[in-house]
């Protein structure tokens, strides 16, 4: 049974290649043949040069559908990633590319600096006017270090936060801490990094249980952890002796915890939004789950919509008036507080989580990558723009977006292995033959474009059983697959 995961994806997408190779052909003879037009923008001129932007974190969907926006704006877009030889990023395969360059992970400082010399040497020579950050968690203080390199000796302006920014959204603690020091409502919370602490929270607890026997509590690590992250149990104040025993468990010597109020009604959402110094330029919102694979829309200027555009607004308008600088994506999660009311049910917004990074729910920017390049480009001087706050297309508000490959295994192959292992019965298994289906016909694969193919082959015919052959090879454990983030969740 070892590797047995491995080997199945692997020839699942060897099964594929004649479908996906021909799709890809049958694109591409569209485009010679001039059935499918091939964009053609008009050049955005700055100083007398065609605007250079470029876009990092190309192996994810969102740093792909924003080298193609840029150049749908008419910039030459050069991208980068870091990137192991043997698995090369999809975004290096787009037409919308001009060059892409490799980097190395910052490895300890002297990897630290190659990779600072790297990044600035690449601005310098290539003449970037726009660097646009689509990096991950990983290197986002590198990333906000680098930003201040670049700006400091070169013209280029970034979208990217700077360190201290990064650090007080990233951190959970620290995140709450500000947005109740700016007056916006917050679920309860404590901060568990002592025996002390974790005695106050669940005194609070019990306290609380007197007035609600209903509350619940979930625990987040207060860093980025992606092995505890959806595996701890929800604490319910109306069993004090076993809340008591799980948070004992926990380590606080070396990590910092926080015990959050679980949120009844079991609705999630996630914002995405263009900050440019502390004004929104764009912005979405859509329901959000822990690992988001299927993208929706909450519908733009919506009561919902609008409660989190003003969160939005609010913070960045605060955090810009208290730095001074307050540029880059800036994400929120909230969870929806169902309350009674003389109206029936009203529901409250409490943001749970920032990300102060580019979210993939920017693809659903599609449609839209003229105005969204703009809002980009009123960076700089030539370009200022005014107010108006870039947001969907309406007309896509019903598509849904989605990885075919994800749902390939999930909706289509699973259901089948299921129903052989007796899990699921056959009237299951066509309820989930019959959603991929309607995903495939009605909805959007947003690593495909008819005009720019061959990113969607390489993704699931060389990057994903690389990177599969990689963890089998490293002998890693893992539990799930992010296919628009490229992340593996370690076990």
């Amino acid at each position: 049974m070892l590797y047995i995961r491995e080997i199945g994806l692997i020839a699942l997408s060897i099964v594929f290649i004649p479908f996906s190779l021909l799709v890809t052909c049958v694109a591409g003879m569209l485009c010679l043949t001039g059935l499918i037009r091939t964009p053609s923008p008009i050049p955005a001129v700055h100083r007398g040069k065609q605007v250079k932007v470029l876009v990092t974190g190309v192996s994810m969907i969102k740093g792909l559908f924003l080298i193609r926006t840029m150049y749908l704006g008419g910039c030459e877009v050069i991208a980068a990633d870091f990137q192991n030889k043997w698995i090369p990023s999809c975004g290096q395969f787009s037409r919308a590319c001009s060059r892409f360059y490799a980097l190395q992970q910052p490895k300890g400082l002297k990897g630290k600096e190659e990779f600072f010399e790297k990044m600035l040497s690449l601005v310098r020579k290539e003449r970037i006017d726009i660097w646009i950050s689509c990096s991950g968690v990983a290197t986002a203080t590198e990333d906000a270090q680098v930003m201040q390199l670049i700006e400091k000796h070169t013209e280029c302006r970034c979208f990217q936060f700077g360190e201290e920014i990064i650090t007080s959204l990233d951190d959970k603690y620290r995140f709450m801490e500000t947005t109740a020091s700016l007056g916006l409502l917050t679920p309860q919370w404590f901060l568990l990094d002592s025996q002390r602490s974790i005695d106050h929270a669940l005194q609070q607890a019990t306290n609380q249980e007197s007035q609600d026997s209903r509350l619940q509590y979930i625990l987040k690590n207060v860093a980025m952890d992606d092995k505890t992250r959806g595996s701890l149990p929800l604490l319910r104040s109306s069993e004090p002796k076993h809340m008591k025993a799980i948070l004992e468990s926990i380590d606080t010597k070396t990590s910092q915890w926080i015990m959050q109020q679980f949120v009844l009604g079991n609705e999630e959402y996630c914002t995405q939004s263009l900050v440019i110094d502390g004004q929104v330029k764009a912005f979405l919102s859509c329901p959000s789950e822990s690992v988001l694979l299927h993208y929706k829309q909450v519908e733009s200027n919506s009561i919902l919509d609008d409660a989190m555009l003003k969160f939005t607004q609010t913070y960045a308008t605060e955090l810009f008036r208290k730095h001074g600088q307050f540029t880059g994506h800036l994400s929120f999660d909230f969870l929806a507080l169902h309350k009674p009311s003389n109206q029936g049910v009203t529901k409250t917004l409490l943001p749970i989580e920032s990300n102060p990074r580019c979210h993939t729910a920017v693809v659903r920017f599609c449609g839209r990558e003229k105005q969204l390049a703009s809002a980009y480009l009123s960076i700089l001087p030539d370009f200022r723009s005014g107010h108006t706050i870039v947001i969907p297309d309406k007309d896509k508000m019903a598509v849904t977006y989605y990885w075919i490959a994800h749902d390939l295994v999930d909706l289509y192959v699973m259901p089948i292995l299921d129903f052989c292992t007796m899990s699921k019965n056959i009237l299951q298994v066509l309820d989930s033959h019959l959603q991929f289906w309607r995903l495939v016909l009605f909805g959007k694969d947003p690593t495909f474009e008819w005009w720019d193919p061959v990113p969607w082959f390489v993704l699931n015919h060389v990057y994903w059983p690389a990177r599969f052959i990689e963890v089998a090879f490293r002998g890693i454990q893992w539990s799930q697959v992010n296919v628009s983030t490229g992340k593996i969740f370690e076990a």
